[in-house]
């Protein structure tokens, strides 16, 4: 259960499949579970970000996850201010990010088209 926030509404944003959503949601139980993607996905919940807006009320969510996903945004900082305006004052970001800029970018590339092709990606 999440102590910090009385609605208790979690935020994944880039949540592809929903695998993690899901995973996120049950750990820690979640009431409302919702995911974010540019691409339409079967997430629970899920919303389209388009022109980098994500249709939730200011100050709505306790818990943002970002998964992998800093990297494919073309606006980081409006993005980022984004999930500020929908995250409560005593909300938690939570963002975990390979470093892609480095010897190994080949094969991350390789990997994100294997993903796509796989419709995992």
């Amino acid at each position: 259960m999440i102590l910090w926030g009385s609605s208790n509404q979690y935020l994944d944003v880039g949540c592809g499949s929903g695998e993690i959503t899901e995973d996120v949601s049950e750990s820690l139980n979640i009431k409302t579970p919702y995911g974010t993607d540019v691409e339409v996905q079967t997430c629970p919940n899920f919303i389209l970000v388009q022109n980098d807006k994500i249709n939730l009320p200011d100050n709505s969510v306790d818990l943002i996850t970002v998964y992998v996903t800093l990297h494919h945004f073309s606006n980081y900082d409006g993005m980022v201010r984004e999930m500020a305006r929908v995250s409560r004052n005593n909300g938690l970001l939570l963002i975990r990010e390979h470093d892609s800029f480095n010897e190994h970018q080949v094969y991350l590339d390789m990997i994100h088209m294997i993903e796509a092709r796989s419709g995992h990606g």
